[in-house]
C-alpha cells in the first residue's frame, strides 16, 4: 500500500482537529454574545461558524475518500472501514503510522466531545432567551388564563398564542 495515502489520511484528521477547535472558540464566542445581548457580535460569529462548517464538510468529503481508498485496499466495505478498524489494518504493515494514526482520531474525539459540550451550553442559552422573550411577551400582551382539554386543545373556542400562559387552567 502507498504509505503517502495513509499520511494523507492523518494530514485531513488533523485539519478536522483544527477546524474543530476554531468551531469551539467560535461557539465560546458565541456565548459571550448571547449573554451580553450583542446581536451584531452573534451575526459576526455565526457568519465565521457557517465559513469553518463548510470547511470542516471539505475536509470531512476528502477524508471519506481516503478512507474508501482504504478500505478498497483492505478489502473492506466503507461501513466496515472505521477509524479504528483501520488503525488495527494499518498497524500490521505500519505500526508507526498506526501510532500516529490512533493518537489524532483521540485528538478528534476529545475535540468533537469538547464541541458538543459548548453546543449544548449554547443551546440552553437560546432557549432561556427565548423563555425570557416569551415572558416579556405575556407582560407586555397581558396573561389570560387558557382553558385546555386533556389533551392540551383549547376548551373555550379561542386560540391562544404559543407557549404556557402563566395562568393556564387543565379541566
Amino acid at each position: 500500500m502507498n504509505i503517502q495515502i495513509i499520511k494523507e489520511f492523518i494530514v485531513f484528521i488533523r485539519k478536522e482537529i483544527n477546524v474543530v477547535d476554531e468551531l469551539i472558540s467560535v461557539g465560546l464566542a458565541k456565548q459571550k454574545s448571547i449573554i451580553a445581548n450583542d446581536i451584531e457580535k452573534l451575526n459576526s460569529v455565526l457568519n465565521e461558524e457557517n465559513a469553518l462548517i463548510a470547511a470542516f464538510n471539505r475536509f470531512e468529503n476528502g477524508r471519506y475518500q481516503i478512507q474508501g481508498q482504504l478500505a478498497s485496499f483492505y478489502n473492506m466495505t466503507a461501513e466496515a472501514a472505521t477509524a479504528a478498524e483501520l488503525t488495527k489494518r494499518i498497524k500490521q504493515d505500519y505500526n508507526k503510522l498506526a501510532i500516529d494514526l490512533d493518537e489524532v482520531i483521540k485528538q478528534l474525539n476529545q475535540a468533537v466531545t469538547r464541541l458538543r459540550e459548548v453546543n449544548r451550553h449554547n443551546d440552553e442559552l437560546v432557549g432561556f432567551s427565548l423563555d425570557s422573550l416569551d415572558y416579556l411577551r405575556t407582560i407586555y400582551e397581558g396573561d389570560v388564563a387558557g382553558v385546555y382539554s386533556c389533551n392540551g386543545q383549547p376548551t373555550d373556542g379561542r386560540t391562544y398564542s404559543t407557549g404556557v400562559k402563566m395562568l393556564d387552567w387543565k379541566v
